[in-house]
């Protein structure tokens, strides 16, 4: 059977043997907005749980703007921003009162080129733009502490503001169940060791992951009520996020309360991306859908989780994925040194980090299934996440064909928007 798979910007063609009993999971289809500005509208007119936007500006107001950084250009932020913008000018808040805050958590700085194709080029040359830096306590004011402890530090920008408004797109997040929400905020522009104190919450007493502390689950997720206490602390707040399809296309735009508007998006990636199974298969062959969403294999890691719902225990994983830009954050691939799962917890335990989090999940996975790389990346760096490099398509099947002749399979094209549930 011939076959195309998301690779980068191109699609790479393949056979699928034909004594393969192959299935296929696409997202479930949802509509997609003709007129993405009249969505973009409607939602910042019609908000969940709040006024509407031009409701809650004042003239001179001091104005944040938090936005995703480069690792979420699939949120298509330069799409929306002028509209906020524009709601804004209109209320009387001039651009230089304006500051858009990228929230990059933990993650590096973005460059400036970087932060244009972020924003758009008519917001890059309007507004004043700045990296939010977790380490630099100067930078940071103290809040108090969440109902869990967690010293809650943010930007001082943020907190001095007199409304902040929350960027950001909402997918599936293996930590907090669902990215986008609060989490702009806690980790997007949090301090490090809140960001630490948060994350730990993950961890269960006498090892291993909460159970409750996984991609879809908002409840009794510590970790995602959490970031929402600590959201909260932040007074005057207005949420607008997006949900895009598999194309990039606008699906959903809310508005709005931080967490009723955001519940409203999480709805709608369930009914894209929940695709029930009847049985697992012996081999899944999963790409996350191309650019940008297989720019690294850190990113990628989503897609290889969501293809461990779809396999049977011992089952091979073909996982491909372009990795323009490597591996991901340089601190990830230091994890793969301590040892695989026990050593990766030990040192997770001491000191919480996401890497080091997506470390521990990686290992799980390439220990329980056997994952075939197909990517740009050096054999030396497929290695070191437990993967097995292959060169092309034609032999990561050859090499799953000689193992599994006649067998099962399932194709995932768009694996970062295709959540299997297993429905025995």
């Amino acid at each position: 059977m011939n076959e195309r798979i998301p690779f980068g910007e191109k699609l790479l063609p393949f056979v699928l043997p034909d004594p393969w009993k192959t299935k296929y999971l696409y997202p479930n289809r949802v509509p997609s907005f003709d007129d993405p500005q009249q969505a973009i509208s409607a939602a910042l007119e019609n908000p969940f749980g709040s006024l509407p936007l031009k409701e809650r500006v004042k003239p001179n107001q001091r104005v944040s703007i938090l936005v995703s950084d480069i690792t979420r250009l699939w949120v298509r932020t330069d799409l929306f921003l002028p509209s906020i913008l524009r709601v804004l000018n209109e209320g009387g808040v001039k651009d230089h009162d304006i500051v858009l805050i990228v929230a990059t958590g933990t993650h590096r700085d973005n460059s400036r080129e970087e932060i244009r194709r972020i924003v758009g080029e008519e917001t890059f040359r309007r507004v004043r733009i700045i990296n939010h830096h977790a380490n630099d306590e100067r930078e940071l004011t103290y809040l108090g502490r969440s109902p869990y402890g967690t010293q809650v530090r943010i930007n001082r920008s943020v907190a001095e503001s007199d409304l902040v408004i929350v960027t950001g797109g909402i997918t599936f997040h293996s930590l907090s169940g669902f990215s986008g929400g609060r989490k702009a905020i806690l980790p997007g522009i949090s301090g490090y060791e809140t960001v630490q104190q948060n994350h730990r919450l993950s961890l269960k007493e006498g090892g291993g992951v909460l159970p409750t502390v996984k991609k879809g689950s908002l409840e009794k997720n510590p970790v995602s009520d959490d970031m929402l206490a600590a959201a909260r602390m932040i007074p005057n707040t207005f949420l607008f996020n997006v949900v895009m399809d598999e194309n990039g296309k606008l699906v959903q735009a809310v508005s709005g309360d931080l967490e009723k508007a955001h519940l409203e998006g999480c709805r709608t990636v369930q009914q894209i991306s929940t695709c029930p199974i009847r049985q697992k298969t012996e081999v899944v062959v999963a790409a996350p859908g191309g650019y940008p969403w297989d720019i690294s294999l850190y990113q990628s890691i989503k897609t290889l989780e969501n293809a461990t719902y779809a396999t049977q225990e011992g089952g091979i994983i073909i996982l491909v994925t372009e990795c323009r830009d490597g591996l991901g954050p340089p601190d990830w691939a230091k994890w793969f040194d301590l040892g695989g799962v026990e050593g990766i917890e030990r040192e997770l335990r001491k000191g919480f980090t996401i890497p080091g989090f997506i470390a521990l999940k990686t290992a799980s996975f390439t220990r329980r299934f056997r994952v075939l790389l197909v990517s740009q990346l050096p054999d030396e760096s497929a290695k070191k996440a437990g993967m097995i490099p292959t060169p092309s398509m034609s032999e990561a099947v050859c090499n799953a064909w000689q193992r599994r002749e006649e067998t099962t399979c399932t194709f995932i094209p768009s694996g970062s928007f295709v959540f299997p549930i297993h429905m025995p």
